[in-house]
């Protein structure tokens, strides 16, 4: 049954808790913008500390909802379970993860480094597994995972962008 009041197709998420990575700016912050129209506590994540103030200011005046900003670099190997953790305490629990960080650095292959290489890989791959790991087994527990997949290859691009129990 949809609510009369709402578009069709409009996000409703009072009451709900969700966790944004990547959210300080792009698409990330688009997102937050969009779970916080719709009624979301939220908790974003990146690695600008300014950026992230801002927009978690901005967000609570213009929706009047309870937003949390958590600077963290998820490319550091500890970053995931602080987060996953912090979020969680934060909130009471969480209903939706959604991992929208990601970086990249377009250049020639005879360029890249390891160090690169690896700053990638954990910010694309192992953050959002690693997340993932931590907070769905109390959803899973309730009965509330509603997508999750390992290994998150060939469905990669689905799994990273959608967790939710909402």
């Amino acid at each position: 049954m949809t609510d009369s009041r709402r578009p069709a197709g409009s996000l409703a998420l009072q009451g709900k808790r969700a966790l944004i990575t990547g959210a300080s700016k792009g698409i990330g912050a688009d997102l937050a913008s969009a779970f916080a129209a719709a009624g979301a506590t939220l908790v974003i994540t990146g690695r600008d500390g300014a950026a992230l103030q801002a927009q978690s200011e901005q967000l609570s005046a213009d929706y009047d909802v309870p937003v949390t900003p958590l600077t963290l670099d998820l490319a550091e190997p500890s970053a995931p379970e602080q987060l996953a953790e912090q979020a969680w305490a934060t909130c009471g629990g969480l209903d939706v993860l959604l991992n929208n960080a990601g970086i990249s650095y377009p250049e020639r292959v005879e360029n890249l480094t390891s160090a690169r290489l690896d700053d990638v890989l954990n910010v694309n791959l192992r953050a959002p597994s690693l997340l993932a790991a931590r907070i769905e087994p109390p959803w899973r527990r309730q009965g509330r995972v509603r997508s999750s997949t390992w290994p998150p290859l060939p469905a990669y691009g689905r799994w990273k962008n959608t967790m939710s129990t909402a």
